[in-house]
């Protein structure tokens, strides 16, 4: 796939579009039937940190950092993005939680008086190095993304998608306990399912979608 010149209108369609659309539809409609049928124990394995949606998310993570070492052009831009990648995939693994045993990422591990000041040392230079990756990583995708105009083609429509189902899927984590604390609202048994079903997923979905367009990224 070459990349499409500044001139050129937006691209069709594509293959590749049109089946990461589809794919999302269907497993939709089957994780809502899965929340509506009851069935506890399926649900537990799909969402729980050891289930398969969790292994197989932060280990597509790596196989990012892998492709865009592999195939990317190197320069600040492919360097930055594999970290990127990685800190990502770190983070499924829980390892923001490797100081304490609490996340070094949230505002109560530095507030706990349980925690030594070594510790909050520590975690807080962590949290800084892994803050810069993130923006570094974020800042020059983007700005890599715009000047080659790639949202103008299928392939990048498909980057861009994804990146928006990441953040909705950690808007979804943040749902029920929001509802509940803040406004005194319960969700409702399935709906709550069909959320905790979706976060899961979504967070499973789009680094799989990542490893796809890292695969087939233009030149």
């Amino acid at each position: 796939m070459n990349t499409l010149p500044p001139t050129a209108r937006l691209e069709p369609i594509g293959r590749f579009e049109a089946i990461a659309g589809l794919v999302l539809v269907l497993a939709s409609a089957v994780l809502v039937a899965i929340a509506w049928s009851g069935n506890e124990t399926l649900m537990h394995w799909l969402t729980s940190e050891e289930g398969p949606l969790e292994w197989l998310s932060a280990r597509a993570w790596f196989v990012i950092a892998a492709l865009l070492l592999w195939r990317g052009p190197r320069g600040a831009t492919l360097y930055a993005l594999a970290a990127l990648a990685v800190v990502f995939g770190l983070r499924e693994l829980d390892l923001h939680k490797v100081v304490a045993h609490t996340s070094f990422l949230k505002n109560a591990f530095y507030r706990d008086p349980s925690i030594s000041s070594a510790d909050k040392a520590l975690g807080g230079a962590l949290a800084f190095g892994t803050v810069g990756i993130v923006l570094t990583g974020l800042l020059l995708g983007a700005r890599a993304y715009l000047r080659r105009r790639l949202y103008r083609s299928s392939w990048g429509r498909v980057v861009l998608g994804a990146a928006v189902l990441l953040v909705l899927s950690k808007l979804l984590d943040r749902i029920p306990a929001t509802l509940s604390v803040d406004y005194g609202i319960a969700l409702e048994t399935h709906l709550k399912a069909v959320v905790s079903l979706h976060e899961e997923w979504l967070e499973c979905y789009v680094p799989l979608l990542y490893v796809a367009a890292a695969w087939r990224a233009p030149a």
